[in-house]
């Protein structure tokens, strides 16, 4: 008997508007009709026959979802609204923020290429500086060393021809006070430390007493001081290029490209992938990047 009116029931249920499609605001404005109404028929004739007429009402709106046909088309007008309104909003927001997303693109892009045009402006300034003071000099539409900075380059090269003649002058450059300054090797390439604190390192000792001799000419020819000391040692590295010899043996260098030596008209040429090696002696130059 149970079950048979359970299934009576479960016939007389309309899913389109109960469980979970049930519209409270339905439910709620349906119950206050049938409140209504009982209230009324109660006050007209006796309180028990009020409460039986809220209380089927009631079991209408549970089973059914509604007492007066066409309240769920009415209730849902507003939900429509609601959602065509927020899809509105979500739509401007996201084209909002489309717009915004351009905007900080176009200005990065800005800042980007104003960021690349300082830095070629800085570079060619550069250069001219040093072809000014007889460093570099024009090969065609590549840059060489001249032979006046090569020779006071080698020069100070030889003076380097010791371990503990470069130390000093090294940590002048780094700013360092040469008593707490130290020199250590990791296999072929010297480290330089501070205090016990590793600052910087070379492929070989050959390319330290390059670089140190190189930014001793440089110190005496320009302002070397306008530059950080991460954007020296990316100069250096670009001179180590114009070397002819090999600071430890004198060997001939050339790099295995066959080019020379020499770097295109921007003057540095950073990104270039090149390595350089002493055949004899094995000493590494520059490190291919």
């Amino acid at each position: 008997m149970g079950l048979e009116l359970g299934g009576v029931l479960g016939r007389f249920r309309n899913p389109d508007y109960t469980g979970n499609n049930r519209c409270i605001p339905c439910t709620l404005l349906n119950l206050y009709v049938a409140a209504l109404v009982g209230f009324t028929i109660a006050l007209a004739q006796h309180q028990l026959v009020g409460a039986t007429v809220f209380a089927v009402l009631a079991l209408l709106v549970y089973f059914r979802g509604y007492l007066v046909p066409g309240i769920p088309a009415l209730t849902a007008v507003p939900k429509i609204v609601l959602s065509r309104v927020r899809r509105s909003e979500n739509r401007d927001e996201t084209e909002s923020e489309s717009e915004g997303e351009s905007e900080v693109k176009s200005r990065e892009g800005s800042q980007t290429k104003a960021g690349s045009g300082t830095e070629e402006q800085e570079s060619t300034s550069f250069v001219m500086e040093l072809i000014a003071v007889d460093v570099l000099e024009r090969q065609g539409e590549q840059l060489d060393l001249t032979r006046s900075a090569h020779t006071d380059w080698w020069n100070r090269i030889r003076t380097l021809d010791q371990r503990d003649s470069v130390l000093e002058p090294l940590a002048r450059q780094y700013g360092l006070d040469p008593d707490r300054a130290s020199l250590d090797w990791v296999g072929e390439s010297p480290v330089l430390s501070d205090d016990g604190r590793a600052l910087e390192v070379w492929p070989s000792e050959a390319a330290l007493v390059a670089d140190v001799a190189m930014e001793l000419v440089l110190a005496d020819r320009v302002d070397w001081h306008q530059f950080d000391r991460a954007e020296r040692n990316l100069h250096l590295e670009m001179f180590r290029r114009f070397l002819e010899a090999c600071p430890n043996c004198g060997t001939a260098l050339q790099s295995p490209s066959g080019s020379g030596h020499r770097a295109d008209d921007a003057g540095t040429d950073r990104n270039a992938a090149l390595s350089i090696e002493c055949r004899d002696c094995g000493a590494t130059i520059l490190e291919k990047r």
